[in-house]
């Protein structure tokens, strides 16, 4: 037992002022033996992170990469540095309380520490006791001594972490990167530049062998030219081998050595070539020699990296740098240091120049370790990277110039030293830091804390280090005098801007106090004379200004904002990240009371959700509602290959509560995805569902057979009275109420045309009524108008600009439309640092999302500094933290959780209702609807007048098949199957008034005088029961005006439709064009002998009739195959999938009107004379897209193939 001593003194009362490190250490302990287990046989190696709590750290954490260490040990002047611990014993008087004692001085060294848990940190406490009989002098103590084992294998940046996807290949689900990079259950299958890695986590000390045969699991066509294989211990390779392409029979690695705890050995496949047929059987087996083993496929995880010691990874270049350990820490100013650890580099901080708060963080910036000295006295930290790849830390008290002097019977207490090991990137650790100094369970944390708040004017050190991350990421600093000269001048002129600008709208002598500071730091930054650590504080002054001015702005005083923590989804992509089963698990709902003030929030949910996904909350408009949508995610494993519509699980369902966390209900059940909730003014609740039913007509088996396709829809507010407002064929995204009481959405958009470029903002009265394209309908870029939000008190509508491959990110932008239906123009770009993703390409290093305007200028917003990941990876869970951001260039911090995303910021406060806009659509309306064109002619360009006398009506089917061209509907592509329904007549002045069928995506084609279509509409719109519409012509502009309203079709009743001998059911090439070909071109086109290769008969033929490949198989229009050229070429030109045609040019050139067989038929080819109901049969299916079925499912086309007539689909 220690015994207690008559003296105790603090360590300030043996030093005047200032500490220097000697070079000789007097007296140290390994903190890594600081904790430990009741094994005192083992008592100087018991490792620090076996300490409970510690031990709970995963096997890849910092603090378990700490190497075994000395005890205690003190080595008086003169002596050698080992002396003490050569002499000293340790006694353990129980887990957490340590003493040594050196017989020889009488030197005493008592550490006690105790576990504090909500704070996951450990306390310790350490006092020196002059037990013997002479005065003890000691020049140097090192309070702590860590060894870090970082760099004995090569994590960080030359390995990274592969994404878990659902799809099967190979008898399982894998872990995916680029490139056909993937880890499954028992198999490797290498990418181009990454070699596809499998890592086992070493669990303990021992010695293993290694077994597992390799064989190449695929040696289709010869399996490709062979694989080469590693396994790797560390840095180290210890076994390689090659096997060629067709070898199933492979090797059997048998090797066997030592490992200590929290190795890694990693099992490589590569390419030696190419990547074709590259699939590899590899289960490895680690057994330790006491018989316990782990293999692969038996540990093989579906949504846990680490699960059972393994990771799935990839290999970076093989010059890729290692990553390095990065040391954070704080000038006395709570101006925010880091240095990267680095051999021949020490990096020193001391009380000289610092607080006593520092992070390291690993390479990987995954763990690390916070420190924290609760008494600001005298001390030194030091970190020298080692030759051997160990990192070496010191943390000290020391005078070289007064040697230490303990009297007999005097005793010495040290600094008091908090530590708490992280997961997460260096920011969690700086959380952690928070929690010691901000609690009182750490005796002495208020001193540093008030030292913090008077340095900084924050009292919360998380956030002040989080903002100014953020400010030196955005000036791109560097530790050079010139590097803070050219970011403060900048941030001098942004200051000077945004201070007129509020200026400009609330006065001359609004924030007078900051104007004048302002002026006087131009002048003082203008000091060519100022070193680098003058100019870091002038830097610091200048942002810090910057800041409070933007948060005095009067529409940041709106009091506490509502956000959403969540995880974004594992797979990204447009359609699939808003997919039920997709989502990851983790979040709530919170307020933040003071936003860019304090970090202090409130969960309304109490943690009741935390087991699933939140999205795109909406708050009422009297704020005392939140309708938002939410997935249970407890279940994790899903296969898509086994999903289906009949069970209600994975999928999002919209809730409601009250902004107290009280009243939380669903209110929507079933298997249907329910997305995006909004509030309307009439007290309904818009909202996308997949009740409409339907699949996209690109997407892969990933996608699963689930309903993929989610539209507008909207209920009353108890959840009853579902109705389908959009009966579109593919997705629409984010419903948003005007100003002016429309509802807003962004509609995909592809009929024909290129499938990645059209997601873009249209409209819709609150009933379904009136769908409008407002913008952007034929722009390519952004590929997506996403998270759309009226301007307050403005026409403009402020959107994310996202990918169609990742998740909703990217650029923040505006736009009005009374600027244009299109282009540029219309958009004013927020953010244009970031380019738009993927339209603009895709190295998008940093990211907005979920934008909320306060006004025209200013909006609040989610940020990310981390790269945008794509299709199919997922998005770092971390990476969005909620900023105000303005249209000048300025960026301001509010709040950010380095756990976890924040999203979807949002005023807490009352807002205006909308009118309630509606197309009063009467109580007992029909099945159908009534339209009016006024003019045709608007918008066909040069067209005579008369040209144009009928309008065909095509019905657009929704995809029932969930696999892209599977089967084939024609050699378009992705395009629709369709039925005509027939015409309707119009007026001499262009006009025609007409009834349709209601809640049917249609679309129109303007014809000639011989049925054939001058052009074609590549877009549908729909009309509610009872509903009357009208359009001013044909693709003419939104904002056109009409130039008459008194159309002569309006004076008579609506015409019916004309069904013809074509319409009323699914379009067949069988029904509608063979017959004209059998009758009049097998004679010399037949099966025999065809000529010129051309076989025109109905034979089946690849899915088709010989026929139909004989007239489309000549040439592709995919792509860029759609082209002027091609179509004038083709026998049967038409739009081909991916084409990027924005807007279909008027006079048919790629339909009959241009087509060379239709061409040589009129011409008289071989004297063969169609009819013109004939040659109108021709011209309907080339102006049908030169489709083949109009049916989706094999067992409805194989119907068609034999000639037979359909009804209508049960989808449409």
């Amino acid at each position: 037992m220690f015994n207690t001593v008559p003296c105790q003194r603090p360590l300030r009362a043996f030093f005047p002022h200032r500490l220097i490190c000697c070079s000789n250490v007097a007296f140290c302990f390994a903190l890594l033996a600081l904790g430990g287990l009741c094994d005192l046989s083992n008592a100087h190696d018991e490792p620090y992170h076996r300490m409970p709590g510690f031990q709970e750290e995963p096997a890849d954490a910092l603090v378990r990469r700490l190497e075994p260490g000395l005890g205690f040990s003190v080595v008086s002047s003169g002596d050698h540095d080992d002396s003490f611990a050569q002499r000293c014993g340790a006694v353990y008087s129980s887990p957490h309380d340590v003493v040594a004692t050196d017989p020889a001085t009488g030197l005493v060294v008592r550490r006690q520490s105790r576990w504090i848990p909500e704070l996951r940190s450990l306390v310790v406490d350490t006092t020196i006791n002059n037990t013997g009989q002479q005065t003890a002098k000691i020049n140097n103590m090192a309070m702590g001594d860590w060894v870090f084992r970082v760099r004995d294998d090569q994590d960080g940046t030359r390995y990274r972490e592969l994404t878990y996807r659902d799809d099967t290949w190979h008898g399982s689900t894998y872990w995916t990167g680029p490139d056909w990079t993937r880890v499954g259950k028992d198999w490797h299958h290498s990418g181009d530049n990454t070699p596809s890695v499998r890592h086992f986590r070493a669990p303990r000390d021992g010695r293993v062998n290694i077994t597992g045969r390799v064989y190449k699991a695929d040696t289709n066509n010869g399996g490709g030219d062979g694989v080469r294989l590693f396994i790797r211990h560390g840095r180290q390779t210890v076994w390689e081998a090659e096997i060629e392409g067709n070898d199933d029979r492979g090797v059997e690695p048998n090797i066997t050595f030592d490992v200590r705890e929290g190795d890694a050995i990693r099992f490589a496949v590569h390419k030696r070539g190419q990547i074709s047929y590259d699939t590899t059987h590899w289960d490895p087996v680690v057994t330790y020699a006491d018989g316990e083993s782990f293999q692969a496929s038996a540990g093989f995880s579906t949504n846990q990296q680490g699960e059972s010691n393994w990771f799935y990874e990839m290999e970076a270049e093989p010059l890729t740098e290692i990553g390095l350990p990065r040391i954070h820490g704080y000038g006395l100013n709570v101006d925010l240091r880091a240095a990267t650890a680095a051999m021949g580099q020490p990096i020193t901080l001391s009380d000289r120049d610092a607080l006593p708060l520092i992070v390291l963080a690993d390479g990987a910036d995954k763990s690390g370790v916070a420190i924290a000295l609760t008494e600001s006295q005298q001390w030194r930290f030091d970190s020298r990277l080692l030759d051997d790849g160990k990192l070496h830390i010191q943390l000290s008290v020391a005078d070289e110039q007064q040697p230490l002097t303990i009297e007999p019977g005097e005793s010495l207490r040290l600094p008091r030293v908090a530590l708490s090991a992280y997961r997460g990137s260096w920011l969690t650790g700086v959380k952690s830091l928070q929690a010691i100094i901000s609690g009182e369970q750490v005796d002495g944390a208020r001193g540093l804390r008030e030292q913090v708040v008077t340095a900084s004017q924050s009292s919360e050190l998380d956030l002040w280090t989080m903002v100014q991350d953020d400010w030196r990421r955005q000036d791109k600093l560097v530790e050079t005098v010139q590097s803070y000269a050219d970011a403060t001048q900048r941030q001098l002129e942004n200051a000077r801007r945004l201070l007129n600008e509020l200026r400009s709208e609330h006065g001359t002598d609004f924030l007078a106090a900051n104007g004048e500071e302002l002026d006087s730091l131009v002048k003082r930054a203008g000091d060519s004379t100022l070193g680098l650590e003058d100019r870091r504080l002038i830097y610091l002054r200048v942002r810090s200004l910057k800041r409070q001015i933007a948060l005095a702005n009067p529409l940041m005083q709106f009091g506490p904002m509502l956000f959403c923590k969540r995880v974004p989804t594992s797979y990204s992509h447009q359609v699939m990240q808003y997919y039920g089963w997709r989502a990851r698990p983790g979040g709530s709902l919170f307020v933040l009371d003071k936003p860019g003030h304090s970090l202090a929030t409130r969960d309304i949910l109490d943690g009741q959700l935390a087991h699933g996904s939140i999205l795109e909350p909406r708050l009422s408009y009297d704020a005392r509602r939140i309708v938002f949508s939410f997935v249970d995610c407890t279940k994790q494993d899903y296969d898509p290959n086994l999903l289906g519509n009949d069970v209600d699980e994975g999928f999002y369902h919209v809730y409601e509560m009250n902004v107290d966390g009280s009243g939380l209900r669903q209110i929507t059940q079933g298997p249907y995805e329910d997305l995006m909730p909004t509030y309307l003014p009439d007290g309904g609740i818009a909202f996308c569902s997949s009740r409409r039913r339907g699949h996209s007509r690109c997407f892969g088996g990933q996608f699963s057979n689930r309903w993929q396709v989610y539209t507008l829809h909207r209920m009353d507010a108890d959840g009853s009275n579902i109705r389908t407002l959009s009966y579109h064929d593919t997705n629409e995204w984010f419903p948003a109420v005007s100003n002016d009481g429309l509802l807003l959405y962004s509609r995909w958009d592809y009929i024909d045309r290129d499938a990645v470029t059209h997601q873009n903002l249209w409209s819709t009265r609150v009933d379904g009524t009136n769908p409008i394209a407002v913008w952007g309908n034929a722009t390519a870029s952004p590929h997506c108008t996403f998270q759309i939000q009226p301007i307050p008190n403005s026409q403009k509508v402020v959107f994310t600009a996202s990918a169609h491959h990742s998740i909703t990110a990217g650029s923040i932008a505006v736009v009005d439309p009374m600027r244009g239906d299109d282009g540029q123009q219309a958009i004013t770009r927020i953010t244009p640092e970031v380019p738009f993703p993927e339209a603009e390409g895709r190295n998008i290093q940093e990211y907005y999302a979920a934008p909320w305007p306060l006004s025209e200028k200013y909006f609040l917003a989610a940020y990310s500094h981390q790269p945008l990941v794509w299709e199919p990876g997922a998005n770092e869970s971390n990476a969005l933290g909620i900023y105000l951001i303005d249209a000048f260039g300025n960026r301001e911090l509010l709040y950010r959780d380095p756990e976890i995303g924040s999203t979807n910021p949002c005023p807490l406060m009352v807002r205006p209702a909308p009118p309630v806009v509606t197309g009063n659509l009467p109580e007992d309306a029909p099945s159908t609807g009534v339209m009016t064109v006024l003019d045709v002619y608007q918008g066909l360009g040069e067209v005579a007048r008369g040209t144009i006398k009928e309008l065909r009506i095509v019905q657009i089917f929704p995809k029932t098949t969930h696999l892209a061209d599977q089967p084939l509907v024609g050699l378009a592509g992705e395009e629709n199957a369709r039925a005509i329904l027939g015409t309707v007549p119009v007026e001499p002045d262009g006009s025609a008034h007409f009834v349709v069928p209601a809640r049917k995506p249609i679309l129109f084609q303007a014809l000639d005088k011989d049925g054939f279509a001058y052009q074609t509409m590549r877009s549908l719109t729909y009309v509610q029961p009872g509903e009357h519409t009208s359009c001013i012509g044909c693709h003419e502009s939104r904002l056109t005006s009409p130039d008459r309203i008194d159309a002569l079709a309006t004076h008579r009743p609506p015409s019916h439709i004309d069904p013809g001998e074509l319409g009323g059911r699914p379009f067949s090439f069988v029904e509608v064009v063979q017959p004209v070909l059998d009758r009049h071109c097998i004679t010399c086109h037949g099966a025999e002998q065809p000529d010129g290769g051309i076989d025109l008969t109905h034979t089946p033929h690849n899915g088709f009739t010989k026929s139909y490949w004989s007239l489309c198989g000549d040439r592709s229009f995919t792509g860029s195959g759609t082209n002027p050229a091609n179509a004038a070429e083709a026998l049967v030109p038409r739009f081909g999938a991916r084409n990027q045609i924005e807007t279909t040019p008027p006079g048919g050139a790629y339909g009959a009107l241009g087509s060379r067989l239709i061409k040589l038929l009129r011409n008289g080819h071989h004297e063969v004379q169609l009819s013109s109901e004939e040659l109108r049969r021709l011209a309907a299916w080339i102006d049908c897209n030169a489709i083949f079925y109009g049916v989706y499912s094999p067992e409805d086309q194989a119907r068609q193939l034999r000639g037979e007539k359909l009804a209508m689909p049960e989808v449409q």
